[in-house]
């Protein structure tokens, strides 16, 4: 997904990166798992909407020659992604199954946190660095100075995983 997102708009990226919500009960159906009615209503909703959203701007992101080849090279990246990443989310539901749910939420939580904080670490050492090299001063957490920022950090890293546990 984020391969495709060097071809195609953010906008567009995300919204086709919602493909993983109708392509869980596809998959399930072919690997004989039932899928209840609502699920499907829901499923046909997402993609509906999604068809309509993103396509809908289409028209507005024409190359220079005129074409949409970049655009759907780049759609089709993102739905690829989602497409793996729905697998990806139903082999981990066959597992999670086997586990004590708490431990297992707060396990990913951990996890999260871990390889969150690698990734930040990086890129923070990167920014630095280029910041060092343009003369620029380094700043390494403006977001601290909001605490409407803060709020939604935390929210977003603590808030939707325990609001679905």
């Amino acid at each position: 997904q984020s391969g495709g997102v060097n071809f195609t708009s953010a906008t567009r990226a995300g919204f086709i990166a919602t493909a993983t919500t109708m392509m869980v009960p596809f998959i399930s159906v072919v690997l004989g798992i039932p899928v209840s009615s609502r699920v499907w209503v829901s499923s046909a909703v997402v993609m509906l909407g999604t068809a309509v959203i993103v396509y809908a701007k289409g028209a507005e992101e024409e190359a220079e020659d005129g074409s949409l080849d970049h655009i759907m090279y780049g759609d089709m990246l993102t739905l690829l992604g989602s497409f793996f990443w729905a697998i990806c989310l139903l082999r981990l539901s066959r597992y999670a199954a086997e586990f004590p749910y708490g431990p297992l939420v707060i396990m990913r939580s951990v996890f999260i946190a871990f390889f969150m904080g690698i990734w930040w670490v990086c890129d923070e050492a990167n920014t630095a660095a280029e910041a060092r090299r343009n003369g620029d001063a380094h700043e390494a957490w403006p977001w601290l100075r909001s605490g409407h920022t803060c709020v939604l950090i935390l929210f977003m890293g603590i808030g939707p995983g325990y609001a679905c546990a």
